[in-house]
């Protein structure tokens, strides 16, 4: 009974990852799954977290999740044993980051983090290591990426816009979309089409 922050699922369906945030027990605030489609879950061993996004990779062994921390960087994790174990990664630290959401490559090569205040990262080895993007700063809430990583759509809640990279996110283009107050974004496997919402 808690406030489920995140959600991810494998290509098949069958491996499911929620994230919850528990502002009053910090504790509770865990990665859990289940690789029944839902039937059972069991508790990772991720750290506690205010866990703002959690990605699985096709396949659903690979896991990654980016997390808020009020006092410090919030830190990027990755599992590829379907939870069993976790990494924090090297991410670049600019001050107090809050990672509002991640976008993975189909096989998990290829990742793109945006923060709600700041650049968009990109790493092109499993999250190994992290460098700046040439998108502009800004309050990002949300990317997505088609299957082989090559394109990338990212939107602002402020700000109001849609950006788009047609190559792996080494530049950024800005899009004719309405300004608004994004929150979301998905795009097709080819990553020819889209879907935000405000």
């Amino acid at each position: 009974n808690r406030w489920l922050n995140c959600i991810a699922l494998s290509t098949d369906g069958e491996t499911i990852v929620v994230a919850p945030w528990d502002d009053f027990t910090f504790d509770n605030s865990r990665i859990f799954i289940s690789t029944n489609f839902g039937v059972s879950w069991t508790q990772t061993t991720a750290p506690a977290e205010y866990w703002n996004c959690v990605v699985s990779v096709a396949n659903g062994r690979n896991l990654i999740a980016g997390g808020a921390n009020p006092t410090d960087t919030g830190p990027i994790c990755i599992s590829e044993d379907w939870g069993e174990t976790w990494v924090i990664t090297n991410t670049p630290s600019t001050g107090l980051q809050n990672w509002t959401a991640i976008a993975s490559s189909a096989d998990g090569r290829k990742l793109a983090a945006v923060i709600n205040s700041g650049p968009i990262f990109l790493s092109s080895d499993s999250g190994t290591t992290w460098r700046q993007s040439s998108a502009p700063i800004a309050f990002w809430q949300a990317v997505a990426s088609s299957a082989d990583g090559t394109k990338l759509v990212a939107v602002m809640t402020y700000g109001g816009q849609i950006y788009s990279s047609t190559d792996s996110g080494e530049t950024w283009i800005t899009n004719d979309a309405p300004n608004a107050a994004w929150q979301s974004v998905t795009c097709s496997a080819d990553g020819t089409k889209w879907v935000a919402v405000d």
